[in-house]
């Protein structure tokens, strides 16, 4: 696509839940004190790739909310069977989350939309910002799996905080079941409006939500399309979460009207799903819409060579790649050939002094 050198910006806390590398856009952490947004780590990210002319992709993470808006809405959160949070990142390894069907009220669209105004007057003066990427934090994996185990893939449905039961009470007149085994249970064509009702709050929150607050950015705007289970797909709702929750995402991108879209598919590098990712090229390319590949995983069965022959194999080709394992300046070289010469994000190029005593 042009592009070379291209990262997206995180940042690291100590402390800051187990696994501790965050987006440096993550609501929960730009905005601490109600008000107060705190750019800086953004900022260092930002201004280090302009110093290094390099084209920077900035991230921000809208689901994952700060304490004070916890405390103002309780009910806000993801909520499963058992009545369990994600409040508690010792025990699951991870921040609490929105419910997709609490920001779908418009709850939130009071304290969201100055939170992303500040992030797009903070990356607009900036030249090399090749795009923006809208996280949604596990919004991907709703139908299963936020659980802190395996043994919770099945049990932990984040689907009963008070806006999900609204929303599934509204439509289907009865609460929404809660396991895996009461799903598997209904007929099929039961399965399928469940499926649906699932993926509507993907559909709901980036057509009506997140995409019209981020129209005004000119440049273009980045969107994980997928996420998956790795080679050993479990058996899950939607098994690799593709292209059923794909096409949902890709159905909201094109109906908010919203130009300049990426779709950065988590796992074009994983080897063995090749197929299934196949169908997520063909829905972008169908939609009008850019597809960069994301994560080189350096597993033996799925080596640079393996998934370099995965990806010539596509047709049509993927837009690009981003490399998010350890590089490989030869097998780099060759997918550069793939996509031509890149352009320069400055018309000049920005040198860094060295200082020495």
């Amino acid at each position: 696509m042009g592009f070379d050198a291209l990262f997206k910006c995180v940042a690291c806390r100590p402390a800051y839940p187990q696994t501790p590398i965050w987006a440096a856009g993550e609501w929960r952490l730009v905005e601490s004190v109600e008000g107060q947004y705190d750019w800086s780590d953004m900022r260092r990210c930002l201004d280090a790739a302009l110093q290094a002319n390099m084209w920077v992709i900035p991230e921000i993470v809208i689901n994952i909310p700060p304490d004070w808006f916890v405390q103002r809405f309780p009910d806000s959160l993801l909520q499963d069977s058992r009545g369990i949070t994600l409040t508690n990142p010792d025990e699951t390894g991870a921040p609490y989350l929105l419910s997709p069907w609490f920001i779908a009220t418009g709850a939130a669209d009071a304290y969201l939309v100055p939170y992303v105004n500040s992030f797009l007057d903070l990356v607009s003066p900036y030249p090399n910002v090749a795009g923006i990427m809208m996280g949604n934090f596990k919004l991907n994996t709703l139908p299963w799996g936020l659980g802190p185990s395996d043994s919770d893939q099945f049990t932990y449905w984040p689907i009963w905080d008070q806006a999900a039961q609204a929303s599934y009470r509204a439509r289907f007149g009865t609460l929404p079941i809660s396991t895996w085994d009461d799903y598997q249970a209904l007929e099929n064509a039961a399965q399928a409006n469940f499926r649906d009702w699932l993926t509507s709050a993907v559909r709901e929150n980036l057509q009506n939500r997140y995409l019209p607050w981020v129209a005004s950015f000119p440049g273009w705007k980045v969107i994980n399309a997928s996420i998956w289970n790795g080679n050993e797909v479990r058996e899950s709702i939607f098994t690799t979460t593709t292209p059923e929750m794909t096409a949902a995402k890709q159905t909201a991108i094109k109906q908010s009207g919203v130009a300049g879209i990426v779709i950065n598919d988590d796992n074009l590098g994983d080897c063995g799903l090749a197929g299934r990712q196949q169908e997520d090229i063909d829905l972008a390319a169908s939609n009008g819409f850019k597809l960069v590949g994301e994560r080189v995983p350096g597993l033996p069965a799925c080596d640079w060579s393996a998934v370099y022959t995965m990806w010539i194999g596509f047709n049509p080709r993927p837009d690009g790649f981003v490399n998010i394992a350890e590089p490989d300046a030869s097998w780099i070289g060759q997918y550069r050939t793939l996509y031509g010469t890149a352009s320069e994000p400055l018309s000049l190029r920005v040198y860094v002094p060295l200082v020495q005593k």
